[in-house]
């Protein structure tokens, strides 16, 4: 009993621990927080949903246009839209009341994984989610992209349970068909899930599955009828992909947080910062070779599964988002970006950590991945506060220099 207590309370202490460093990394200086056009469009949705404007019909200001030239879905706001309608109307308060609920969330994240792996996996999982420095900056930005915990748990809890009533596959298929109208990239990959899944199921509750998609569909087209006008060939964007790799390029980066590099990307910048802070590319190169090792074990072990027959759901998740989803997006031919993989960052996780069976490796590993990751969001923080942003990067001026006093918020972009 006493083993058992002690666990408990190292858990807690982990867990808690995970909690307030992760929290104060991304409600720390968020005055400096990136403010741009997009920024500034759902902070005029945090004002204007309100009661009085849904019932009118004129919901114009839900729908933003996405880098493909078709609007977002009017849940691409449906934290703000909720937030306005409760009151909320400052930028930055909304932003501290999102993180908030989002970092309680990733809690209820592990307690969900920890029935389904090893609770030493579960707690590295939820490290890398807590501090990867890429996630820590996205988490004070805006829409659906920035806020996907609050969808990743409604899909995480549908997904692993999707077998155990008629209902539970209803909702599984309706929240996948959701997706679309939520943000784009995610249908690719609930529909990849689902596909699979099925055949992997035996067509376990199919019908229920089926029927839930289908109304999905239903509500998707009632949810676009408002700016029905706009979808035509001729307002699609013509850019096209980055390369051929570029899916998997952008998807090693992401789960090792290098992302955050594409928000300090200009020369310029990038050099005045490795002036600043020396050591800041050996953090970065530190996380990259974690992740290519920890991919490598995570791939011999599925072959070694794979030739056993003993692949679980998340080998096989794994292999549908790598494989199926890739082809895809490769297919579609379109510009890719790391907040794409937002949705699917929890499996892509789970696969790589669960690989790892020595406990004291899975520890050090992970321990290294948190420290380095924690010097790389305070470098980030710290530049960001010196220069007023990063203004011939991405990131461009920060909200306090421009964007809290400014009509247009354009005027802030860097790039």
């Amino acid at each position: 009993m006493k083993l058992k207590n002690n666990s408990k309370w190292l858990e807690n202490t982990i867990l808690l621990t995970l909690f307030l460093s992760s929290s104060f990394l991304k409600l720390t200086k968020l005055n400096n927080v990136e403010y741009k056009y997009d920024q500034q469009f759902s902070f005029n949705v945090l004002q204007n949903c309100k009661i009085e404007n849904l019932l009118s019909g004129n919901l114009d200001f839900l729908y933003i246009n996405s880098s493909s030239g078709i609007p977002q879905g009017p849940l691409h706001y449906k934290i703000e839209c909720i937030s306005g309608l409760l009151g909320v109307s400052n930028y930055i308060t909304f932003l501290q009341i999102k993180i908030i609920a989002s970092q309680i969330i990733l809690v209820l994240v592990y307690k969900i994984l920890k029935n389904s792996v090893p609770q030493n996996v579960a707690l590295s999982v939820i490290t890398f989610l807590f501090l990867n420095p890429y996630l820590i900056i996205s988490s004070r930005n805006i829409s659906s992209v920035y806020n996907y915990e609050f969808f990743m748990i409604i899909f995480l809890i549908l997904f692993i349970n999707r077998k155990k009533s008629k209902s539970f596959s209803f909702f599984y298929g309706l929240i996948s068909s959701l997706s679309f109208a939520i943000y784009f990239p995610y249908i690719i990959y609930s529909s990849v899930l689902n596909f699979v899944f099925v055949l992997k199921d035996g067509f376990k509750n199919f019908k229920s599955i089926v029927l839930g998609y289908f109304l999905g569909i239903v509500i998707n087209i009632i949810l676009y009828l408002p700016v029905r006008d706009v979808f035509t060939l001729s307002s699609l964007n013509k850019s096209t992909s980055w390369g051929l790799s570029s899916y998997w390029r952008i998807m090693l980066q992401f789960i090792s947080g290098n992302s955050l590099q594409s928000k300090i990307n200009s020369s310029f910048d990038k050099n005045l910062l490795n002036y600043e802070f020396p050591l800041n590319e050996w953090f970065y190169q530190i996380n990259n070779t974690l992740i290519m090792v920890l991919l490598i074990f995570g791939i011999y072990r599925l072959i070694i599964n794979l030739y056993k027959r003993l692949l679980d759901d998340f080998d096989i998740a794994f292999l549908s988002i790598v494989i199926i989803g890739g082809l895809l997006f490769t297919l579609l031919d379109r510009p890719l970006y790391p907040h794409y993989y937002f949705f699917i960052t929890v499996f892509l996780y789970v696969f790589i950590l669960k690989s790892i069976k020595h406990s004291l490796s899975l520890a050090l590993i992970t321990f290294t991945f948190a420290i380095s990751s924690i010097f790389i969001v305070t470098n980030f923080h710290s530049y960001i506060e010196q220069y007023n942003g990063a203004s011939t990067s991405d990131y461009g001026k920060h909200f306090n220099s421009c964007g809290s006093f400014e009509d247009d918020a354009r005027v802030c972009r860097g790039q």
